[in-house]
C-alpha cells in the first residue's frame, strides 16, 4: 500500500520478548504471577479485571507489510517472539478465568479501512485516531 508512512524500530523489541532469555522468561512468571493475584484481589472486592492486550505496531501491520517481513530478519525474529508472547498470555488469562481483551483483530481492521492508526515516528505510540480505535474496542467488549 502507497498510503502508509510509518516507521518501524525494531532492535532491542526483537528481544525484548524472548522467552529464550532468561531475564524475559522471569519477568513474564512474575508478571503471570501477578496475574493471579490480581484475580485473588478481584474476588474479594467483587471486581472484574480486564487486562488488555496491546499489540507492537509491526504485529498491527503484519498483514499490510506481507512477505516484505522475511526481508529483514529481526523483523521477522520480533514478531515471532511477540506471537509466542501472546500465545502464553492469552494461555494464562484462560487458566486464571480472567477477561483479556485483544485488540489486535480491531486494530488491523481499522489499519485496512484506512485510519491512520500510529504516529510517523518508529516508536509505536498511538495517533488520535489509535487512541479513538483502543477505546471503541474496548467499549465494545465491555457492553
Amino acid at each position: 500500500r502507497t498510503d502508509i508512512d510509518t516507521r518501524f524500530l525494531v532492535t532491542e523489541h526483537a528481544y525484548g520478548v524472548d522467552f529464550k532469555d532468561r531475564r524475559i522468561s522471569e519477568g513474564m512468571r512474575i508478571s503471570f504471577d501477578l496475574f493471579n493475584k490480581i484475580k485473588k484481589s478481584a474476588i474479594q472486592s467483587k471486581a472484574k479485571p480486564i487486562f488488555v492486550m496491546i499489540p507492537s505496531k509491526k504485529l498491527v501491520y503484519e498483514k499490510v507489510l506481507g512477505d516484505k517481513i522475511k526481508e529483514n530478519k529481526l523483523l521477522e525474529t520480533a514478531l515471532n517472539n511477540e506471537k509466542d508472547l501472546r500465545i502464553k498470555t492469552f494461555a494464562a488469562c484462560k487458566n486464571l478465568e480472567l477477561n483479556c481483551v485483544d485488540l489486535l483483530p480491531g486494530l488491523q481492521k481499522e489499519l485496512d479501512k484506512g485510519r491512520r492508526l500510529y504516529t510517523k515516528l518508529a516508536d509505536g505510540h498511538f495517533a488520535p485516531e489509535g487512541y479513538k480505535a483502543v477505546a471503541e474496542i474496548i467499549k465494545n467488549y465491555v457492553k
